[in-house]
């Protein structure tokens, strides 16, 4: 047998030592600071350098999360503010992308698997004397911090509130950042009262135009986005078309209580309906209703307070019903097209949900844009028309009608007029 020589020994040993100490020794990734944010552009995540902190944050809803986080190896954990003991999301660390793994955050409404893209290192959290500061898009419109409008709006348009303030602030931790919407018809009133400068919401009902009229207020509406209003119900029922008729008899005299009426099982229709000061609502009241009183049984039962809790009453109403007991049914609901596409995408939701195509037509990108699907409408920019020329609130309308603006619209998943 031959002998290894004792310089090959060592050698050997000294290799084995080194892939021993390697399988031992953790690789502890960097973590780029500044924002990170989703392809779609509807979630960010700013880390902070300075004091270890995060803001998390969904465009389409009010969620905003803010805490501490610590880096382990290859992996990013946020932790609540004030409560150090409390890991709430785990993110893998891959060069400039940060890989969703697990945890509460969003409420269950970030998928695992996510990955947030590292966009710019200049735009991480700004210190407390610099909160206020505006970008180079602020600057080329004339927009400052002293003369930034108030905005409000409806629930559907608080992710595009965040976007125009987050394009002209430098910081999310800005005096202005929309932390919630008014909803629809309390922001149109605000706009009459003077409480705020510019509204971002789908058209006014009549009753919301008297008001004005009463106060002597005249209203001046720009087009921002196609919207439609859309009939929904649980994906497994069978029905594929509602009309102009049948709706109105469902809503206005409760006359249509059966599905079979409409081509579809033998099972009853549980109509569901908003809040008489939602977006949705006015659509509904100004498209189909003529503003005529719904029944009163539906307004007094099935009234929804939320857009995203009415997607999954409609979902799950025959499953588990108001009073968790499964139903003989399948609910009826209304929402607005681009609202229940954006809700789907992040939670899910649209796939436990049919469209109804109405009065034949389905709505999609195409009918809407040209007409072919009769239920269109918008959301608007509204102002008070007594507003001057140089008023901030124009130089944001401006900044939205640029293209820059359009695509800033587009990235929020609405269809830019």
């Amino acid at each position: 047998m031959k002998k290894i020589p004792i310089l090959q020994k060592i050698m050997l040993l000294v290799i084995a030592l080194i892939f021993i100490l390697m399988g031992c020794t953790k690789i502890v990734s960097e973590l780029k600071t500044g924002v990170y944010a989703t392809n779609d552009g509807l979630s960010y995540l700013t880390i902070n350098k300075e004091d270890k902190t995060f803001i998390f944050q969904r465009g389409v809803t009010s969620y905003r999360l803010t805490g501490n986080y610590t880096v382990k190896e290859d992996k990013l954990l946020l932790y609540i503010k004030e409560n150090r003991e409390e890991e709430i999301s785990t993110f893998i660390i891959d060069g400039d992308i940060l890989v969703f793994e697990s945890g509460k955050i969003a409420e269950g409404l970030v998928k695992e698997g996510t990955e947030f893209i590292f966009k710019d290192p200049s735009i991480s959290i700004r210190p407390i004397d610099d909160k206020n500061s505006m970008t180079a898009t602020a600057e080329k419109y004339g927009i400052t911090h002293d003369n930034y409008p108030k905005i409000d709006g409806s629930t559907s348009t608080l992710h595009l509130s965040r976007q125009i303030n987050m394009t002209m602030y430098e910081s999310e931790g800005n005096e202005n950042y929309p932390s919630q919407a008014s909803k629809t018809v309390p922001s149109y009133k605000r706009l009459i009262n003077g409480e705020v400068d510019l509204i971002l919401v789908p058209s006014a009902s009549k009753d919301v135009l008297n008001l004005a009229k009463e106060a002597g207020v005249e209203l001046e509406f720009i087009p921002l986005a196609a919207e439609a209003l859309i009939f929904i119900t649980p994906i497994d029922n069978e029905t594929d078309n509602i009309t102009m008729e049948q709706v109105r008899e469902i809503y206005l005299n409760y006359g249509i209580n059966n599905w079979s009426k409409l081509g579809g099982p033998d099972k009853e229709i549980v109509p569901i309906c908003r809040n008489a000061d939602s977006g949705s609502q006015s659509q509904i009241d100004n498209l189909i209703l003529n503003n005529e009183k719904m029944h009163p049984d539906i307004q007094k039962n099935f009234v929804i307070l939320t857009m995203e809790d009415l997607l999954y009453q409609v979902a799950f109403y025959h499953s588990g019903g108001l009073e968790g007991k499964e139903t003989d049914s399948y609910a009826i609901g209304y929402t607005l097209y681009t609202y229940l596409r954006t809700m789907g995408e992040i939670t899910g939701i649209d796939e436990s949900l049919k469209i109804l195509a109405f009065e034949g037509v389905v709505p999609s990108e195409k009918t809407l844009a040209d007409g072919s699907y009769s239920l269109t409408d918008g959301y608007y920019a509204v102002v008070r028309s007594d507003i001057p020329e140089d008023h901030g609130a124009r130089k944001i309308i401006k900044w939205l009608k640029s293209e820059d603006g359009k695509d800033n619209i587009r990235k929020l998943r609405l269809i830019p007029k």
